[in-house]
């Protein structure tokens, strides 16, 4: 049985499990809001299984992006 990997730049929401292990970037909150992710909070590591978290500051839910896989 064959697995195909995500895409690189394929997108995730808070909640969902990571596919792959991997580097993931924030790219924007899912609804509107004045929280600003520093620079620390803009990328995260995830295993396979792990759920997307949601924005560490402000608690609100996200859109990842698969940067790399590891």
């Amino acid at each position: 049985m064959f697995h195909t990997l995500p895409a690189i730049g394929s997108t995730f929401r808070t909640g969902e499990v990571a596919p792959v292990k991997g580097v993931y970037q924030y790219v924007r909150h899912t609804t509107p809001t004045n929280c600003v992710p520093t620079s620390e909070e803009r990328q995260i590591i995830l295993n396979k299984g792990e759920r997307f978290p949601p924005h560490r500051s402000c608690s609100r839910g996200v859109i990842w992006k698969l940067y790399r896989i590891l």
